[in-house]
């Protein structure tokens, strides 16, 4: 795609839910994942339920070099977590030198494409990686230039403590929301997002109007912000504010208000768990048409159907219930345009499940979540 340039971080970190994510899948032992990869780091949470195996599949080499980055540092046996973290982005200062430094430490358990990468693009691991994909920036520029012209940082934090959905729907309902509607759409605009360089053709083939994309996210946010408790919802703090507040490192007395894979503990089990990953550079349509798969059990589509127009969706649909086991499940989430299996496919949304996990998620951006089974 033009659009879509291969070589760029489009996701630094993950956005996309990974409590339901497990409550979805229900992972086990024996189970064998396909996972796109994105950030990587639903890989690693997935993989802290030790599965047998994850294969971890991406179009970007980018985005698979990213993994292979943190996949390094947990095969490293003098790698610690404050070097990790620092690494990566989400801390600014290591005791084992500077960012490049750390790269240089461990760049021989990298493959070589990825070697090649990260020394390509030294100056993304400078600036820190979970920092610097597209969507980051764009949330970034966000909270950092335009939400400030109507609501301040004050507000916003009183927002994110909210312990309970009365308090923080009283807090949110005292913003000035005509104001911060106006900002909100405009900035989630057709053109905006065009400008701005996130990918918006899955939005364009369906000829929205230019600010019905924005009027969308806009309801998206409002209910997220009334209805799904914010305590623990790093995910739309780091829309808001971005990285302030933001303590990983949590002891138990701590809400977990971080992903699984950046906690102490989540570093030191996945050490242990790195070899059952295989990192696949390629389509899904591609891979799904390979002779000798594996059979999987479960897999994690993320919102990959958007990209595809309804009839390539379904046949990627029915290639993926074609290489599962029965009764394995399938995730997948739509961002705006409407991507599930036919009445015909083998794979049966379960649609009482997908409703009740949708409400649950802490990712404002998607239209609706589905868990999806395979049947005889």
């Amino acid at each position: 795609s033009k659009e879509w340039n291969l070589a760029d971080i489009r996701y630094g970190r993950v956005w996309e839910d990974h409590r339901i994510l497990s409550k979805a899948l229900l992972i086990t032992r024996e189970d064998v994942i396909l996972c796109l990869t994105s950030a990587g780091d639903n890989v690693l949470n997935l993989l802290l339920d030790k599965p047998k195996k994850i294969i971890a599949l991406d179009l970007s080499p980018a985005q698979n070099a990213m993994l292979e980055l943190k996949l390094a540092c947990l095969r490293s046996d003098t790698f610690t977590y404050e070097g990790y973290m620092c690494l990566i982005g989400w801390h600014e200062k290591s005791d084992r030198g500077s960012r490049l430094d750390l790269y240089h430490s461990i760049k021989h358990l990298l493959p070589s494409y990825a070697q090649e990468y990260w020394d390509a693009h030294s100056s993304v691991l400078e600036g820190g990686i979970c920092h610097l994909g597209h969507l980051e920036c764009y949330a970034s520029k966000f909270h950092s230039i335009h939400l400030p012209t109507v609501v301040s940082n004050g507000d916003i934090d009183r927002l994110l403590a909210s312990k309970t959905t009365e308090e923080q729907k009283s807090v949110f309902d005292q913003l000035p929301l005509e104001k911060l509607k106006e900002v909100f759409i405009w900035y989630a605009s057709k053109q905006q997002l065009k400008e701005e360089g996130k990918r918006t053709d899955s939005m364009v083939q369906h000829d929205f109007p230019e600010d019905e994309i924005g009027v969308r996210f806009w309801k998206r946010f409002c209910r997220m912000c009334r209805e799904v408790p914010v305590w623990d919802n790093f995910y739309l703090a780091w829309w808001l504010r971005g990285g302030r507040g933001f303590e990983p490192d949590y002891t138990d007395s701590k809400a977990a208000t971080a992903p699984p894979c950046l906690t102490r503990s989540g570093f030191s089990q996945l050490k242990s768990l790195v070899d059952r990953v295989d990192i696949v550079t390629g389509s899904l349509q591609d891979y799904l048409t390979q002779k000798d798969l594996p059979a999987f059990s479960k897999a994690v589509l993320s919102d990959a159907l958007d990209y595809m127009d309804p009839d390539t969706a379904e046949l990627t649909f029915r290639a993926l219930a074609d290489n599962m086991v029965t009764g394995g499940r399938a995730v997948f989430w739509n961002l705006m345009a409407h991507r599930v299996p036919s009445s015909e496919n083998k794979l049966k949304v379960l649609a009482e499940l997908s409703d009740e996990l949708h409400k649950e998620d802490r990712v404002f951006f998607y239209s609706s979540f589905y868990v999806a089974e395979v049947t005889l």
